[in-house]
């Protein structure tokens, strides 16, 4: 019976397992993330605290003082909000459904000063490395396009629309055109899933049809064995 239930686990276990990152992919997004975005988002993730300025040199402690990032910074400077949330610990991704989301969202919006200066290899090392820093484990799948909509953030909700926190889904909704629809750029859950993210899903369907004949294999086991 021990390795009856044995299998029973390990069907779980494998059926469960969404297609993640590699080790390597998360270490070049630990720099992309020390490089852009730790200025605003904190050393450790943890965002634009007092504790975390407080490091910086005196003079540079208040972002927006008067020629600074303030509402009347230099030519070539901009303005930063004054709350700037974390993205590591506990909750910090729970405004991303999936990995997918996440991806789309700083594709849109980060860095904050300039949307297009991360490349798109870049942005994916980025979330891989966020993934790592907030519990998801490493499978040695490359992340991309098509495994970043099986990797979920959080657990699995009726609507993704009515559960992402208000500026997230304002920026992903305000990023698909209206026409037309054949170059409407997937960030909106009720669109149609395109192409890159169909061999995720052929994925969870062959992982449920293992799972589900394993069990089947698993309750014949039982059965033969309660009858000897």
């Amino acid at each position: 019976m021990k390795v009856v239930w044995g299998v029973i686990v390990l069907c779980f276990v494998f059926g469960a397992t969404a297609l993640a990152y590699t080790e390597s992919q998360a270490d070049r997004g630990a720099e992309v993330y020390a490089f852009r975005c730790s200025t605003c988002h904190g050393d450790r993730g943890q965002g634009l605290t007092d504790e975390f300025r407080a490091s910086w040199p005196l003079e540079e402690q208040n972002c927006w003082t008067p020629k600074c990032h303030g509402s009347n910074y230099p030519e070539g400077g901009f303005a930063i909000p004054e709350h700037v949330q974390g993205v590591i610990g506990p909750g910090a991704l729970a405004s991303f459904p999936t990995a997918e989301i996440l991806y789309d969202y700083i594709k849109l919006r980060m860095p904050y000063q300039d949307p297009d200066l991360l490349s798109e290899e870049e942005r994916w090392e980025l979330t891989a490395f966020l993934l790592r820093e907030n519990g998801i484990p490493s499978d040695g799948q490359l992340l991309d396009a098509t495994t970043a909509a099986s990797i979920r953030l959080r657990p699995e909700t009726p609507s993704v629309s009515q559960t992402l926190s208000p500026a997230v889904s304002s920026t992903l909704q305000a990023a698909v055109p209206a026409t037309p629809p054949d170059r409407s750029l997937h960030v909106s859950p009720s669109s149609s899933p395109p192409v890159s993210a169909q061999p995720a899903g052929v994925m969870r369907w062959l992982w449920a049809l293992l799972v589900a004949a394993s069990i089947g294999i698993v309750i014949a086991v039982v059965r033969y064995t309660r009858s000897r």
